[in-house]
């Protein structure tokens, strides 16, 4: 009886370390090469240098907050699929909230220091640049107004 409750702790230690470098071996891959020749794959990505450099981060869906990419970001690259809801809405705020940008599908900024929020209703943010101060975002459709 104790041997096998031994190999079953065994099994269930190896399957949990085997579980765990799967995780670790599936992390988000870097972004295509260059925006200007590679094929829409569906996510937004951010960078923390101008030039898309020093890549930061990228989503397929929305996010309440960017964590570590919240904050630093310098470039951005919309590369989701042509359709209904491609376009992407930049927040100042967490949760989506403060006043926000539009950055069309297809659009690859790669400096975003003259741009600021201009839309929000009276949100906080409006009129402050978008330079390091990008928090959430969430897929929309725009038809137009976007950087």
């Amino acid at each position: 009886m104790h041997k096998a409750r031994t190999a079953a702790a065994a099994m269930a230690i190896t399957a949990t370390a085997l579980a765990a470098g799967a995780a670790t071996a599936e992390a988000a891959p870097a972004p295509p090469a260059s925006p200007a020749t590679a094929q829409a794959d569906g996510y937004f990505y951010t960078y923390n240098g101008t030039g898309f450099t020093d890549f930061c981060g990228r989503w397929s869906g929305p996010s309440s907050y960017w964590g570590a990419c919240a904050n630093q970001d310098e470039s951005l690259w919309n590369n989701g699929y042509p359709g209904a809801l491609d376009d992407v809405l930049i927040y100042w705020g967490r949760n989506q909230t403060g006043a926000w940008r539009g950055v069309c599908n297809g659009n690859a900024l790669s400096n975003v220091s003259g741009l600021t929020f201009d839309y929000s209703g009276g949100a906080s943010g409006h009129g402050e640049p978008i330079w390091h101060n990008i928090a959430s975002h969430r897929w929309a459709t725009l038809g137009g107004a976007c950087a």
